[in-house]
C-alpha cells in the first residue's frame, strides 16, 4: 500500500468513525458517510488503476520477450539455409576438383549438382 492509498484510507476510516459518534440520519452523520464513501470510492478506481498499469507492463514484457523470440527464431533459419548454401557449393566444388572434368561421374557429385542448381532454381540468383 502506498503512501497516498494509506492516507485515503484512514482518512475513511476517521470519516466512519466520526459519523458512528453522530446521530443516525443526521445531516452532520449523512455528510460525514458521504465523504467516507467517497475516499473509498477514488481509492477503490486508484487501485483499479494501478492494477490496470501492473497488467500493461506485464503485457509490455510479454510482447518484448516474444519479439526477442521470433528474432531468434529469424536468425536461426537465416543460418540454417547459410550453412546448408555453403555445405551444398563446397561440396559440388570439392567433387569438381576430385573429378577433374566439368561432369560428374559419382552419385555423391550429380546430387551435390542438382542441390545446387534446384536451390539456384528456387533463389533466382
Amino acid at each position: 500500500m502506498t503512501t497516498l492509498e494509506k492516507t485515503m484510507y484512514e482518512r475513511a476510516e476517521q470519516q466512519f468513525r466520526s459519523a458512528e459518534t453522530m446521530d443516525a440520519g443526521s445531516e452532520d452523520c449523512t455528510k460525514a458517510t458521504n465523504i467516507a464513501n467517497c475516499t473509498v470510492d477514488r481509492l477503490n478506481e486508484l487501485r483499479k488503476i494501478r492494477l490496470e498499469e501492473a497488467k500493461l507492463e506485464h503485457e509490455r514484457a510479454k510482447l518484448k520477450a516474444e519479439e526477442r523470440d521470433r528474432l531468434v527464431k529469424n536468425i536461426m533459419t537465416g543460418v540454417t539455409f547459410g550453412v546448408g548454401v555453403l555445405v551444398t557449393i563446397w561440396a559440388n566444388i570439392d567433387s569438381k576438383k576430385f573429378e577433374g572434368a566439368f561432369t560428374h561421374t559419382t552419385s555423391a557429385g550429380r546430387q551435390s549438382e542438382s542441390k545446387l542448381l534446384s536451390l539456384m532454381d528456387r533463389v533466382k540468383v
